[in-house]
């Protein structure tokens, strides 16, 4: 299984392989770069090349793409009861990203036997920003800004 814990590593050599694997192409001196952030082991993406503006630094392959249309083609059928729910609330305008949430809760299930697994284990588990933040830290932020005066 991926361990979803905030202090799990992330396993980004794998995820290296399986992407050239896959057919995923670095161009113009991309490269991911391993930092120190807060005392946590973090990565990100770089070119070693100073790139222009403009310049493709990397290439995925189509099919390695998640889209909700083509997740749409593999769980038409699967998903429709969601979609009566949805429609019935509403909510149709949400099918592409209930698509998307779907294959990856199926794929995320699935754990090691699921081709994204690599791509999976990379993803962080720790956010420092506003969107992972609980109520009780968005309650805080604007205070602790003001007082900075900022």
């Amino acid at each position: 299984t991926i361990s979803i814990e905030r202090t799990a590593s992330r396993e980004i050599g794998q995820f290296q392989s399986w992407a050239v694997q896959c057919g995923v192409q670095a161009e113009n001196g991309f490269c991911l770069v391993q930092d120190t952030i807060d005392g946590n082991e973090d990565w990100r993406a770089s070119t070693n090349t100073g790139a222009k503006e403009g310049t493709r630094v990397l290439s995925v392959p189509n099919e390695m793409i998640l889209s909700s249309a083509r997740i749409a083609q593999e769980f038409q059928s699967y998903a429709e009861p969601s979609f009566r729910i949805l429609s019935g609330k509403g909510l149709e305008k949400f099918k592409p990203h209930f698509y998307l949430f779907l294959k990856l809760v199926m794929e995320f299930e699935r754990g090691i036997e699921s081709p994204y697994y690599p791509w999976m284990a990379a993803l962080p588990r720790k956010w420092n920003t506003a969107v992972s933040m609980d109520e009780f830290c968005l309650s805080c932020l604007p205070p602790f800004i003001r007082s900075l005066g900022m």
